[in-house]
């Protein structure tokens, strides 16, 4: 299948995840150009179905320092269009750019703790990531939120953290 059809297919919210695996599975073939260009589409057109496809694409083939851009504005987003966050923050785990660590912070401060969804939980992840002062920074205001649940997991991510800077 060539990239015009997969495009249509996303936008229009047709494709099917084995079609996804077929285009995007193999990662020595990089298609982040693609999976960005639809992702910034997707966000301007308000598409929730397309970004969720998208950010499988992006895990299947891999994500890389050319992503922070459109994943930082999607965690921005607060309509109920947009349900992808925790999936945002784990992409953003993975690439580990402190370019992120204000987002992130902003989706584990603005985002209440819960047992369905666990969007702190996953931003303190990848704040502990990154691991350098100003994500430490970051998890120790969290430790101050009235959040108790919000608090404790800013405070293990900052225990963990300091464990594994002594153990280097």
């Amino acid at each position: 299948m060539n990239s015009d059809i997969i495009k249509s297919k996303i936008r229009d919210c047709t494709i099917t995840f084995k079609e996804l695996d077929e285009f995007f599975g193999d990662a020595s073939i990089d298609r982040s150009d693609l999976i960005i260009e639809l992702l910034n589409e997707s966000l301007i057109n308000k598409n929730g179905v397309a970004i969720d496809n998208l950010i499988y694409a992006a895990y299947k083939n891999g994500v890389n320092e050319s992503y922070i851009e459109v994943l930082c504005k999607l965690t921005e987003v607060r309509d109920e269009w947009l349900y992808k966050h925790e999936d945002i923050a784990t992409l953003l785990e993975k690439i580990k750019s402190p370019v992120s660590i204000p987002y992130l912070y902003r989706l584990a401060d603005n985002f209440e703790t819960s047992d369905i969804h666990s969007i702190p939980l996953k931003a303190m992840w990848a704040l502990r990531a990154i691991g350098n002062l100003e994500a430490e920074e970051s998890l120790s205001k969290l430790c101050q939120s009235s959040d108790e649940r919000k608090a404790k997991i800013a405070k293990q991510q900052l225990e963990y953290l300091q464990k594994s800077k002594e153990s280097t």
